[in-house]
Parts: structure tokens; sequence; C-alpha cells
């Protein structure tokens, strides 16, 4: 008798646990970003990743929490879910996340890819440290074609801002 209650008690703390009652559903706002970025920040991008699954879930367009869920899944290998959050949050407004796009496409030889990821900041006024990733990265894309007077160009224009 006594075994049996001690399984069943067993069992239904599995049974709960399974189910989410210590679930990120249940927390605030605040704690999921205070926790997915203490995880980010120290580098476990695999801890990360549920946090800001579940950021995302309460709010699709929360380009933030999609563009570092992009790169902790980038870091953790799932390269296609990483390239479908870039795309999200880039589409939200992130330019940065189609310069995370086009860098990945570029290692992963999808370059036509990559090229429409930079595409996409044609039109775009990027400052700063954004604008020289940018350049190194047409500098860097055209080098992978072939075409290394333009990829000059890029990159020493590049080399002048940074």
């Amino acid at each position: 008798m006594r075994s049996k209650l001690i399984l069943s008690a067993g069992l239904a703390a599995l049974l709960l646990g399974s189910t989410g009652c210590n679930s990120l559903r249940y927390a605030s706002d605040e704690e999921l970003w205070t926790k997915s970025d203490e995880h980010f920040d120290a580098g476990r991008h695999d801890d990360a990743i549920p946090y800001y699954d579940e950021i995302v879930r309460r709010n699709e367009s929360e380009a933030r929490a999609l563009l570092r869920r992009a790169i902790s899944e980038e870091r953790e290998g799932e390269i296609q879910a990483a390239l479908r959050d870039y795309a999200k949050a880039g589409a939200l407004g992130d330019s940065r996340a189609y310069l995370y796009r086009a860098n990945l496409n570029i290692q992963t030889g999808a370059l036509g890819e990559a090229e429409g990821d930079l595409g996409h900041l044609a039109n775009t006024s990027l400052a700063g440290r954004d604008q020289v990733i940018q350049l190194t990265l047409v500098g860097t894309l055209r080098l992978s074609q072939g075409q290394h007077a333009m990829a000059a160009q890029s990159l020493s224009r590049a080399v002048e801002l940074g």
C-alpha cells in the first residue's frame, strides 16, 4: 500500500513536471527578458532559446527576441531556424538581421540568398559599425563570386569607414 502511494506520488510529480507547471508561460515579460539575456550574454545560447521562444509566442512582432533567438540558433548549429528568424526580424524592421543572415548565407555558400539579404538593405541608411559590416559583407560576397575589382572597392570603403 505504501509503495503504491509513493509510486503514485512520483508518477503525479512526473506528469505535473512534464505538463509545464514550471513552464515559462507563467513568467512575467520582465523575467523572460532578464533570464534570456542573462543566458545569451553568458554564451548559454541553448538555454536562452526557450525564453526567446516564449517571448515570440506572446508577441510575434518582437524583432529583438527574433534576432537574439536567431543568433542563438546559429551558434547552436540550427542553421535553417536561424535563417527563418533572421528573415522575420529583418521584415519587422531590424536591419541588422539582414546583415547576420547575409553573413550566414555567405558562410554556407548560398550566395544568391546573401545577395537578396543585402538587397533588402539597399535603401536603408546604415551608419557606423553597421555600414562597415555591410560593406565588408558586400566585399566578401563579391570575392566569393569572383568579382575581385568590386570586392576591392567595397572592402577599401569599409576600411576607410572603420
